[in-house]
């Protein structure tokens, strides 16, 4: 029996020495993750955020960043703190001027709460004697009513305790919590304004209030045409979730692997324009040319060609300062990117929109880009490319 209950003994002293390994990897891990820098990328999906809102944020100075060769790093730290000071908790809805804040300006640091829930059970007594911020000893109407309860001002807020009951304490709303039996803090605070006629504003919630807000949702059609190239007819409208999901499944899977075997550049024009399906990213059309336009798309499509990193500029565009990626997927003939990002056309014209993004690419990439896109009606090729990149906003529900 004495050998049973020294190896029990043992164990436990092993388990607890197990904890307090856990707990001491877990603490080293967790200071070590806050001097961690992140990217762009892990940012945007942390947070759940678009390009343009993290773009605010380093302008605005909400987000400290470090910049190194025209890429964002992050503090791992700065963005916990970001989301602590932004913490919202989804049952608190008070809005107006309903806050614990003003609640102990209008009361005298919440003493007068005291002195209403005290009243409710010693009517006939003077409940609080006021001395500096020290309310001296009053009754308990939660300890049997004894004359244990010390009340005084810390920190420009009431507070108790009790002599005899060493867990009964805290400050005037946990005070009042008990006496009107609510927990919720909405409830709560609402309860107090109005019983004590505090005549706090209360916000009525405009349930339609949502339609103000702005939208982020946009749908951006294009037209789609059968190969070959020569059919210039459109057969259907399509947006950018049905293009992805052509891209990222196997339809395009085999044509895309017997066009990059064609050494012949003559062929491999050839077996393009007769084998590829295509689309007019930047808009629907009747037929494909400028002048059969029925509804720019707002999209721009920018072509790369003869890449020697695809990769590198795959992840700076994914990156880039100014321009949100909508779609972005690699050409038939694996050495180039096809980038489809949104334009405003209120105040310039597709032409002039295209020219100044070429520029830009050109002054930040050092990378020349196919003129052909300047075309409204510029044909783009659909090939194969699991690894496309869609904005979400355009992800299929």
């Amino acid at each position: 029996m004495t050998e049973i209950i020294d190896l029990l003994l043992a164990l436990s002293q092993e388990i607890k020495d197990i904890k307090t390994r856990i707990e001491l990897i877990r603490v080293t891990r967790a200071e070590c993750l806050k001097d961690t820098w992140i990217d762009n990328q892990d940012v945007l999906q942390t947070l759940h955020i678009s390009q343009r809102t993290l773009q605010t944020f380093r302008s605005n100075g909400t987000l400290p960043y470090s910049k190194v060769q025209g890429k964002f790093y992050y503090k791992v730290s700065d963005i916990e703190e970001l989301l602590q000071s932004n913490y919202y908790n989804p049952n608190f809805k008070c809005d107006g001027n309903i806050s614990r804040e003003n609640i102990l300006k209008k009361t005298h640091y919440g003493l007068n709460i005291y002195a209403y829930v005290l009243r409710q059970y010693y009517p006939e007594t003077t409940v609080l004697s006021l001395k500096g911020r020290d309310c001296g000893v009053t009754r308990n109407p939660f300890n049997s009513g004894k004359s244990t309860l010390q009340i005084n001002v810390v920190d420009n807020k009431a507070v108790h305790y009790d002599m005899k009951l060493t867990n009964f304490k805290g400050d005037v709303f946990d005070f009042a919590s008990y006496h009107f039996k609510l927990v919720d803090e909405e409830e709560l605070l609402l309860k107090i304004n109005k019983e004590l006629h505090l005549n706090l504003d209360v916000k009525q919630e405009d349930k339609l209030s949502w339609l103000d807000e702005p939208d982020d949702t946009w749908y951006a059609y294009s037209s789609f045409y059968k190969a070959p190239i020569r059919n210039v007819f459109p057969t259907q409208k399509v947006r950018l979730h049905q293009i992805f999901e052509r891209i990222t499944s196997d339809k395009y899977k085999s044509i895309t692997e017997q066009f990059r075997t064609i050494k012949d550049p003559k062929e491999a024009r050839k077996f393009k324009a007769n084998h590829f399906d295509y689309v007019t990213f930047s808009g629907v059309f009747s037929k494909r040319n400028d002048d059969s336009l029925i509804e720019h798309s707002s999209l721009l499509t920018i072509d790369f060609d003869h890449l020697e990193n695809l990769e590198e500029l795959k992840q700076q565009l994914l990156n880039d300062e100014y321009f949100e990626t909508e779609l972005l997927f690699t050409s038939p003939s694996g050495e180039g990117l096809k980038w489809i990002i949104r334009i405003d056309l209120s105040k310039v014209s597709h032409n002039e929109y295209f020219i100044a993004v070429a520029n830009y690419i050109k002054h930040t990439y050092n990378i020349e880009v196919d003129q052909s896109g300047k075309d409204i009606s510029r044909a783009c090729f659909l090939s194969h490319d699991p690894l496309a990149f869609l904005h979400k906003r355009h992800q299929k529900l």
